[in-house]
């Protein structure tokens, strides 16, 4: 099987590089009630620490959190979207950091996604599987270049490809924004001259329980709007 991983970050510092390569421990208690933030409605249950390498499980009852100085990342299989601009405003703000980070890897069905929001605002989307591109919205960043230009092509000499066949492979291309923005990816001996070891950015899980005998209502059906209030008190 492959790696999947949806992960979305919050930054409030200017490098965040440095944040992870301190070896922070997340913040066990602002790290829960974000969870409870995220799913008001659940009943919240720790599992046992993780790590974001080599992936948390996206069990759809559960999510991973990491409350670090100036920095979140939050792993949850209700991140995993083909249209970030689409993502649910429960994730996006209003304003809940001054930059937010998406990215996504579907190794097994060939699909990646990334996104860049700055104070609320998208500046950049992109996802695509092997042939298709299903979002690309704003300008491309710096990071893309090569990529774009064939420089990291997903079918070599003598292989077969269809003509729609992209430049690049997706996955390896959303995987560049995590070498990008935070000094690590998940591709394939990636660790060798890695900025940070994935493997070595902790993280809490969280198992989501129906509160009382009702279903639990996803949070992609609701608004939280004390959500933004919980940002700004942990960056003030």
């Amino acid at each position: 099987m492959g790696t999947s991983v949806a992960t979305i970050w919050y930054v409030d510092v200017e490098d965040p590089l440095a944040v992870l390569r301190a070896r922070p421990r997340p913040d066990p208690a602002a790290s829960r009630a974000l969870a409870q933030r995220l799913h008001p409605d659940a009943r919240i249950e720790q599992l046992s620490d993780g790590a974001l390498a080599p992936g948390p499980d996206l069990d759809a009852h559960c999510l991973h959190v990491g409350v670090f100085p100036g920095l979140t990342v939050v792993c949850s299989p209700e991140l995993g979207t083909q249209l970030p601009s689409a993502l649910p405003s429960v994730w996006i703000g209003p304003n809940p950091a001054e930059h937010i980070y998406l990215v996504v890897l579907q190794e097994d069905s060939h699909w990646g996604a990334f996104a860049h929001w700055q104070r609320g605002r998208l500046c950049r989307s992109f996802s695509a599987g092997a042939c298709d591109i299903g979002e690309n919205l704003g300008l491309p960043m710096v990071f893309e270049g090569s990529y774009w230009a064939g420089e990291h092509p997903q079918f070599h000499d003598g292989e077969a490809s269809p003509l729609q066949a992209l430049p690049f492979h997706p996955t390896e291309f959303a995987d560049a924004a995590h070498r990008e923005w935070f000094g690590f990816d998940h591709s394939a001996g990636a660790g060798t001259g890695a900025a940070v070891d994935a493997a070595q950015i902790p993280l809490l899980g969280f198992r989501l329980r129906p509160a009382g005998t009702g279903l639990t209502r996803p949070a992609t059906a609701r608004r939280s709007p004390s959500l933004s209030r919980w940002f700004r008190r942990r960056s003030a």
